[in-house]
């Protein structure tokens, strides 16, 4: 079966009181994937997320490759988690539930994965700010070995000058 418009698909998922508040999915015109209605101005009761937790749950799952049973291995292959894991790790928040145990919505999977990506953005500043730390740590502890060598070399000289061995020197 092929299907052509020329101005692409909207599908909604929702019964709209009006065209603001439809909820589906839209094939743009000359586009090649779903588009989320993603409008801000549709949603409501937003919540943080904990991006250092997601990231623990991620560094957990049950992560690979894997095919659907019945499937030609050599042909079709695939990567990433089951359903449900992810709906396990990221099904609920403190409103209700989020997706559901047998599937994966892009939209949640890309949001799970944006949330990660700025966890860990977040904690590469954080290194790079401790790094820094040690970096003028570093530095300075340096400048306080070279400082102790040029004493050390001065007071060997003194030493030598006054004909007394420089363990003896009291300064």
């Amino acid at each position: 079966m092929m299907m052509r418009f020329s101005g692409g698909y909207v599908l909604y998922s929702s019964a709209p009181a009006s065209q603001s508040t439809a909820i589906g999915v839209q094939l743009l015109s000359g586009g090649n994937a779903w588009t989320t209605i993603s409008d801000s101005t549709r949603k409501e009761k937003f919540r943080p997320a904990d991006g250092a937790n997601f990231l623990q749950k991620i560094s957990a799952m049950r992560l690979g490759s894997w095919n659907y049973k019945g499937q030609d291995l050599k042909q079709y292959r695939h990567y990433g988690p089951m359903a449900q894991d992810f709906f396990a790790d990221f099904g609920q928040d403190e409103l209700g539930a989020i997706g559901e145990d047998k599937s994966i919505n892009q939209a949640d999977f890309d949001g799970v994965n944006l949330i990660a990506i700025q966890a860990l953005i977040k904690k590469v500043e954080r290194l790079e700010a401790y790094n820094q730390h040690l970096r003028a740590e570093l530095k300075a502890s340096r400048q306080d070995q070279q400082l102790t060598q040029e004493l050390a070399t001065f007071l060997a000289r003194l030493s030598t000058q006054l004909n007394t061995p420089a363990a003896s020197l009291k300064l």
